[in-house]
């Protein structure tokens, strides 16, 4: 039976402080997640019988195994953050806030020019290279809206909206084999990954 297990080991450190000066609550932190994750393949041996006495026999002309291993990728999500909720009067209240991310780009054994030989895979760029460019300007700003309409909070208003940023997911990387290209190995960012596979010939 072919198995395939995929699994991640996450560690996060983070940590918020919230100040309350006169009609305004700061809030401010800091969230670091290191995020590193494996895929395990094992594979069942086939087998090739080119004549019914073979196959009688159970005696193989062929046999195959494929021999996947483990695989890494690893990289770090770093989050910040700064809001305001400044109370403007006992019916209206306003939260602005920032938010700045930086996904670093995922790194591992990548780019194998001959992923035939498992015991010695020919890599084009360092095991621990990354994947693709990092991108510097995820920044989030979000803004809400509180409003009071009859001043007694029967009826309350509530608009909000911000701009988020989702990391690349590693488990749809790990399929993926690179070609390096004169020009460079980036492909995409690490906030939006856009990847493709080139082959170059000279």
């Amino acid at each position: 039976m072919d198995f395939l297990r995929f699994d991640s080991d996450s560690y996060t450190l983070a940590d918020n402080f919230t100040v309350v000066h006169g009609n305004h609550t700061l809030k401010t932190g800091f969230e670091i997640r290191s995020l590193r994750t494996h895929r395990f393949d094992f594979l069942n041996p086939s087998t090739t019988y080119l004549t019914l006495a073979h196959l009688i026999a159970d005696t193989p002309d062929s046999v195959g195994l494929t021999i996947g291993g483990q695989r890494k990728l690893r990289n770090t999500d770093n989050g910040f953050f700064f809001q305001d909720n400044w109370r403007v009067s006992r019916r209206f209240q306003i939260n602005g806030g920032l938010r700045y991310e930086y996904f670093t780009p995922f790194s591992g054994g990548w780019n194998v020019k001959n992923s035939n030989d498992y015991f010695n895979p020919t890599y084009i760029a360092r095991k621990g290279d990354p994947l693709y460019n990092s991108d510097w300007t995820d920044f989030s700003p979000r803004l809400g809206l509180v409003f009071d309409v009859s001043g007694d909070q029967k009826l309350v208003v509530r608009a909000g909206a911000a701009l988020t940023y989702n990391p690349p997911q590693a488990v749809s990387l790990y399929d993926l084999n690179y070609t390096a290209v004169t020009w460079g190995r980036v492909i995409g960012t690490s906030s939006d990954p856009v990847i493709s596979i080139y082959s170059v010939r000279h």
